[in-house]
């Protein structure tokens, strides 16, 4: 059995730059100041019985509050 490496920590984050063709996000957190680049996110997917899919598909803008951990 593995051990956690610590507890988990979530930060508040704004948006600074989006890049749509790799699905990722440069951030910069509101309480430490720190820019994270080239964070992925996550777009929800749903997959019917038939294999057409379904879901959502979005960015995430400019200016957008976001939680990390």
């Amino acid at each position: 059995m593995s051990q956690a490496m610590g507890p988990c920590i979530v930060e508040q984050a704004i948006i600074i730059a989006v890049n749509p063709q790799n699905y990722t996000c440069t951030v910069t957190t509101t309480k430490s100041d720190r820019t994270i680049p080239d964070l992925p996110f996550c777009v929800p997917t749903l997959h019917s019985r038939d294999k057409r899919g379904g879901g959502l598909n979005f960015m995430p803008d400019v200016g957008d509050v976001v939680y990390i951990f």
